[in-house]
């Protein structure tokens, strides 16, 4: 399937609007540089305290722990993947 096609019919999604699925590009890479950055920190930090991920699945790639919430147990992993970029 193209991914055109895929984010039309909305089994993707594409939170940055990138046309990539955003299945297809890095879990923590909110702008799909294929970078962990600033840009990516802010939206992390956007979505931290997110009780329910799925009320907004573009912060749902910050849910690092697979708890549905983004919360400061999602911290470390993102801090981490940050420093190796």
């Amino acid at each position: 399937v193209p991914d055109e096609d895929d984010i039309a019919a909305k089994t993707s999604l594409d939170c940055n609007a990138n046309d990539i699925p955003d299945d297809c590009e890095l879990p923590l890479d909110a702008d799909g540089d294929s970078w962990i950055d600033l840009f990516d920190a802010a939206m992390f930090f956007n979505c931290l305290g997110l009780l329910d991920a799925a009320t907004d699945p573009c912060c749902a790639r910050f849910d690092t722990n697979g708890d549905r919430a983004v919360t400061a147990n999602d911290y470390p992993a993102f801090r981490q993947a940050f420093l190796d970029d």
